[in-house]
């Protein structure tokens, strides 16, 4: 039994710090990523605090991990709260101000474990020091509880439709019962090692959430070649390229990605086959589509999320392809995707990356082409392609 405590408490310890680690480094300015890493991080420290504590010699070592495993408690139950909402973005809750409500018995659980209030004294107990809990631990417990099934119920109301994550979910939820059940059976007088399992799943999970949302935008370079590049184009600029065709707009981003920038496209084709047609084995590619499905983007509040997400991943060199703009427009309306490439762009900037936006000029008409041209560079080639339209060739056509 004390093996697979010490075993299970440091595995557990190690993967929730190499999980918070990963989805931070990932995507270090993304609120998700912030909380989630925060939430792996007080994990870890309970997982730590329930090692230091069981392998502890002596009675204050023991009781000062126990306090210490609780300070991980502190940070746990509304950092998991906070996490759930966030990954429910259409809550009707406004999650920035709330969390300065729902944090405050962590604040001030903070200073009460110097006292005795919440670990008045530990047992030793055959191989290991167990925790007496001190007078207040009831309440913080009953409240940290009411915070674990809010939390829940919420990733529940979030992943419900979803088959994969909806069993993941109720299998967690089972392990929770029926591990912490365990705990309390008096007849058995022996503690069941839920808590570092429990971690280990949970955590798992959460990073399993946030990876397949695409929260974390996980996107490398096809290659890195030492020829020059084909097409001249700058970061920090968003070019609009005007062609009856893809051709063009394609030919700059692979261009791109094989000269060691990431990227990502967003597009009306089919993935796979634009996957296969450019030979794009690294490149996340996300289908325009009202179809709600994984790896889909349905409105420009999803295409918004989802460039922010890579945009703000720490690797520079980013490229960005837009290829549906004129479903945009047709779905949202003109304004409203103009508003939403604005913002986009800001971020394109702001980041030093490059988006490539394709159209089809003969879809909108000349004033609302001269409106996107006021945000973004128009881009031609010196090929003379036919297909692919200056500025001054769309003004003339309409």
């Amino acid at each position: 039994m004390k093996n697979a405590y010490l075993i299970v408490s440091s595995i557990s310890f190690l993967i929730n710090i190499v999980l918070c680690a990963f989805i931070l480094y990932k995507n270090p300015r993304n609120r998700i990523n912030q909380v989630f890493s925060l939430w792996a991080f007080s994990v870890g420290v309970i997982c730590l605090g329930d090692f230091l504590r069981k392998t502890s010699t002596a009675e204050a070592s023991a009781i000062l991990w126990s306090k210490f495993m609780l300070f991980g408690v502190a940070l746990l139950m509304p950092t998991l709260f906070h996490f759930a909402l966030l990954l429910k973005p259409k809550t009707t809750i406004n999650v920035r101000y709330f969390t300065q409500i729902y944090h405050v018995p962590s604040v001030l659980m903070m200073p009460l474990l110097l006292t005795s209030l919440l670990v008045s004294d530990v047992e030793y107990f055959e191989w290991r020091y167990s925790i007496t809990w001190g007078p207040l631990m009831g309440v913080f417990g009953a409240v940290f509880a009411a915070y674990m099934i809010a939390g829940i119920y919420v990733l529940i109301k979030k992943v419900w439709a979803k088959k994969t994550e909806k069993y993941l979910f109720f299998a967690f939820g089972c392990f929770v019962i029926i591990g912490l059940g365990l705990n309390f059976v008096p007849s058995l007088d022996i503690e069941i090692p839920t808590i570092s399992p429990l971690a280990m799943f949970a955590s798992s999970l959460f990073a399993y959430l946030v990876i397949k949302n695409k929260y974390v935008i996980i996107s490398s370079p096809e290659s890195d070649l030492a020829s020059e590049l084909k097409y001249d184009i700058a970061p920090a600029q968003t070019y609009l390229i005007m062609e009856n065709n893809v051709n063009l707009s394609y030919s700059v981003f692979v261009d791109q990605v094989t000269h060691g920038k990431a990227g990502l496209i967003i597009t009306r084709s089919s993935p796979n086959k634009i996957k296969e047609r450019y030979e794009l084995i690294k490149t996340p590619i996300f289908w325009l589509s009202n179809i709600k499905n994984e790896g889909n983007v349905n409105d420009l509040q999803d295409l918004t999320f989802i460039l922010l997400s890579f945009l703000e991943t720490k690797e520079n060199n980013k490229v960005v392809l837009l290829d549906g703009i004129e479903y945009l427009v047709t779905q949202n309306g003109f304004l409203n995707t103009l508003k939403a490439l604005h913002f986009i762009n800001d971020y394109v900037m702001k980041n030093e990356a490059i988006m490539i936006v394709q159209l089809y000029p003969s879809i909108l008409e000349e004033q609302q082409i001269q409106l996107l041209q006021t945000e973004m560079k128009v881009y031609t080639t010196t090929t003379g392609d036919l297909d692919v339209y200056t500025e001054e060739q769309v003004i003339e056509a309409s």
